[in-house]
């Protein structure tokens, strides 16, 4: 907890969590709509929480597409261990801004989560071996997607937002 302290003064703070949709080829049709996701393709919705220095401390790769992410949260061991005060702290998350890969993995459901679990493992021997980031390479943007400007939230909002979070998580102490 003191790792997220010292980086941006959030206090309590076990980890990062947030989800996101890995597409898979479809599976078959007695389960199909289950793994239709919200954005129309069939995915698995994964969930993974970071610790201050980037390592995976928990994953779960097992739920169909539709799931939304805070089902998951709230049907985990993570969330069972909070609620009962047993895993002292908060998480931090956003709302769920998920999006779409242009490939999916083809395999069945079962080794897709299989897979899943494999690449976070490998992300974190990677940070155990201090293996470089690839040199990432700037996407063009479509102008479609830009956000209106009242969807903006300035830096002073964040701002304020994330100390009002602080004073509260200092006052339930």
């Amino acid at each position: 907890m003191i790792g997220f302290y010292e980086i941006s003064g959030f206090p309590k703070v076990l980890g990062c969590v947030d989800g996101t949709l890995i597409p898979i080829k479809r599976p078959p049709i007695d389960v199909e709509q289950a793994y239709v996701c919200r954005k129309g393709y069939h995915a698995i919705n994964v969930q993974g929480i970071s610790d201050h220095t980037l390592r995976i401390s928990n994953a779960v790769a097992k739920w169909p597409g539709s799931s939304h992410d805070s089902s998951i949260l709230n049907n985990s061991q993570v969330a069972e261990l909070l609620d009962t005060g047993n895993l002292p702290g908060v998480l931090l998350g956003d709302s769920g801004c998920l999006h779409k890969t242009t490939g999916c993995l083809p395999f069945s459901t079962d080794k897709c989560c299989k897979v899943i679990i494999a690449c976070m493992k490998l992300h974190n021997y990677c940070m155990d071996e201090k293996v470089p980031l690839p040199e990432l390479h700037e996407e063009h943007e479509d102008p479609s997607h830009h956000h209106l400007a009242s969807d903006v939230i300035h830096a002073n909002d964040g701002l304020s937002l994330r100390n009002k979070i602080i004073q509260q998580v200092i006052s339930q102490s």
